[in-house]
C-alpha cells in the first residue's frame, strides 16, 4: 500500500533545553526520506503569530509536532487554533509530566502526547482521568556525530582521547527546602526522597503512595492534583542529590572526569580530578561524545524509560555508565553492552568502572555490542516510523463516532 504524503509542521523555538531545535532538525530528515513534506517553524522569529496564521491558511497541515508541547496554548478567540485548522497536535514531552499539567490540559480535539518513561503515561492517566489526550511511551533517539568510530579497533583508539565525559549542568549541593519550613512534614518527605534514591525502579507516585501508606494516609485524587508542587520539591532534591553524589564519589575515587556544562566551577576547584571546560552548544556536545570512551548518565525521573544521553553516547561509540531503568534492563546487559551503577553499591560500581577504563579492548567490545543493538530500534528514523503509526491510528479513532 502506498504511503500517503503528510504535511508535517515541526516547531522550533526557545526552551531551557537547547537540544530541542537539534531534535527537530534530526526528526525532519527521516520524515522527508519517507516522502513527507516537513516545515520547520521557529516560534521565536519576528512576526511568528502572523506567519503561522498565513501558513495554516495556505497549507493544510496534517500534523504539528512540538517538543514539550511548545505552542500548544495557541488559540483564536476561545478555540484552539489546531481545532480551527483541523490538524493533529503531537507533543513530545521530555520532562516528567508534573511540570506540564497546564499544557496537557489544553482542550484540543486531536491531541497526542508522548513521554520518555512508561510510568509517565500512567501518572497522567491517574492525575487527569478525564483528559482526552492520547498518550504513548516514546523515548528520544541517539544523535550521531558523523561516521562511526567503531569500524576498527585502531580507529576507535585514534578517536577516543577523553576517558570519561559528563555533559550537563550542576544543580548545586542537594538542599531539602522543607527543612526550613515548619508547615511541611519533614519525616515523610525525607522518607519519600530516600526511597526515590535507593529504590532503583520506583517513581514519585509510587514512593508517595508507599510512604504515606506506612503512615496510614491515603490521598484523594483531588488532593494529589493540588499537591503537585510538593512532588516537584522532592524530585528536584533527588535530582540534585544524584548528580552531586555521583560526581563527588567519582572524584573521591580519583577518577578523572571531563565536564562540560554550567555551574561546575566550585566543584572543579574542590576536586583536582575534574577538568571543567565550560558550557557548549548541543552540536559540540555530540562531537565530544564521539571522543569519549565512557559517558556518565543520571536518570533522574526515567526509571521506566530512557534519557537521550544514553542513546547519543551509544551512537558515538561510547560506553554508558548509568543507573538502571526497566527500559535499559530489557535492552542492554551489564558489562556486555553497558555499565550500571546503583546508589546502593556506588563504591563497588565505581571500582568496576576503574577496571574497565584501563581496558580499551573490553570498552571497544561493549561499545560495538551496544551500537549494533540500537541500529534497529533507537534512531530518529525509528521514532519517525512510530509517530507515523500513532498518527494513523489516531486518525482512525477520530473517525469513530
Amino acid at each position: 500500500m502506498n504511503r500517503v504524503q503528510l504535511n508535517i509542521l515541526i516547531y522550533m523555538g526557545q526552551s531551557q533545553y537547547a537540544a530541542f531545535n537539534l531534535f527537530a532538525k534530526q526528526l525532519t530528515e527521516p520524515f522527508r526520506r519517507k516522502g513527507h513534506n516537513v516545515i520547520l517553524f521557529d516560534l521565536t522569529q519576528e512576526g511568528s503569530s502572523q506567519k503561522l496564521i498565513e501558513l495554516f491558511s495556505s497549507t493544510h497541515i496534517d500534523l504539528v509536532i512540538a517538543f514539550n508541547g511548545m505552542g500548544v496554548e495557541l488559540t483564536s478567540g476561545s478555540k484552539s487554533i489546531y481545532d480551527i485548522v483541523q490538524t493533529t497536535f503531537l507533543a513530545i514531552f521530555v520532562d516528567h509530566p508534573i511540570y506540564h499539567i497546564s499544557r496537557l490540559s489544553q482542550p484540543i480535539k486531536n491531541y497526542i502526547a508522548t513521554f520518555l518513561d512508561k510510568s509517565h503515561v500512567d501518572f497522567v492517566d491517574d492525575l487527569l482521568p478525564d483528559n482526552q489526550v492520547i498518550k504513548y511511551f516514546m523515548p528520544l533517539a541517539g544523535s550521531s556525530s558523523g561516521m562511526s568510530c567503531l569500524n576498527s579497533y585502531s580507529e576507535y583508539l585514534k578517536t577516543k582521547d577523553i576517558d570519561i565525559l559528563f555533559t550537563g549542568s550542576y544543580f548545586g549541593a542537594p538542599t531539602k527546602v522543607w527543612d526550613n519550613n515548619t508547615n511541611l512534614p519533614k519525616e515523610i518527605l525525607d522518607q519519600i526522597s530516600d526511597l526515590l534514591i535507593h529504590d532503583e525502579y520506583t517513581t514519585i507516585a509510587a514512593a508517595l503512595k508507599k510512604v504515606l501508606g506506612k503512615h496510614n494516609i491515603k490521598l484523594s485524587r483531588k488532593f494529589n492534583q493540588k499537591n503537585t508542587s510538593l512532588m516537584t520539591l522532592i524530585m528536584s532534591y533527588v535530582r540534585q542529590y544524584k548528580r552531586n553524589e555521583l560526581i563527588t564519589k567519582l572524584c573521591q575515587h580519583g577518577i578523572p572526569i571531563t565536564i562540560y556544562g554550567k555551574s561546575w566551577e566550585t566543584m572543579a576547584e574542590n576536586f583536582s580530578s575534574i577538568t571543567f571546560k565550560g558550557d557548549i552548544c548541543t552540536e559540540e556536545t555530540i562531537a565530544l561524545t564521539k571522543r569519549a570512551k565512557v559517558i556518565i548518565n543520571t536518570n533522574a525521573n526515567f526509571t521506566h524509560g530512557a534519557h537521550d544521553r544514553v542513546f547519543t553516547g551509544i551512537c558515538n561509540g561510547a560506553v554508558v555508565f548509568t543507573d538502571r531503568s526497566t527500559f535499559y534492563d530489557n535492552q542492554f546487559a551489564d558489562e556486555k553492552d553497558i555499565l550500571y551503577y546503583s546508589f546502593n553499591s556506588i563504591d563497588k560500581d565505581i571500582d568496576k568502572l576503574k577496571l574497565y577504563i584501563n581496558d580499551n579492548e573490553k570498552l571497544y567490545s561493549m561499545a560495538t555490542n551496544c551500537y549494533d543493538k540500537i541500529q534497529n530500534h533507537d534512531l530518529w528514523e525509528h521514532r519517525a516510523t512510530l509517530i507515523e503509526e500513532i498518527f494513523n491510528y489516531c486518525k482512525i479513532l477520530s473517525q469513530i463516532e
